[in-house]
């Protein structure tokens, strides 16, 4: 019988015990599924807290979220395209060479 390699997540830093399931998503992107956050996720990813984001999808600004019972979760793909919408505008010009 194969025995479990015991697994440490203090060598990811001090968030990855809350997001230890992220490091094996890898597994669902191999079959076409798409990594998911969660509100609390998405808050600690952006820096932010999760009341911001709440706040963003009540004024219609936020990324789009599914609900899968009593939780919103986002879907990462998304989460770019949403961030990538509220880029500066600036990126790329003279202005912003300054």
């Amino acid at each position: 019988m194969a025995r479990l390699r015991r697994f440490s997540f203090e060598s990811f830093g001090p968030s990855a015990g809350r997001l230890a399931h992220l490091i094996a998503m890898s597994d669902y992107t191999a079959l076409g599924l798409d990594q998911v956050l969660t509100t609390s996720e998405l808050a600690d990813y952006l820096h932010v807290k999760p009341q911001v984001i709440y706040d963003l999808r009540r004024a219609g600004d936020g990324p789009r979220g599914y609900h899968v019972g009593k939780e919103l979760r986002y879907c990462v793909p998304e989460i770019r395209a949403w961030l990538e919408s509220r880029a500066d505008p600036l990126r790329g010009s003279a202005a912003h060479a300054r």
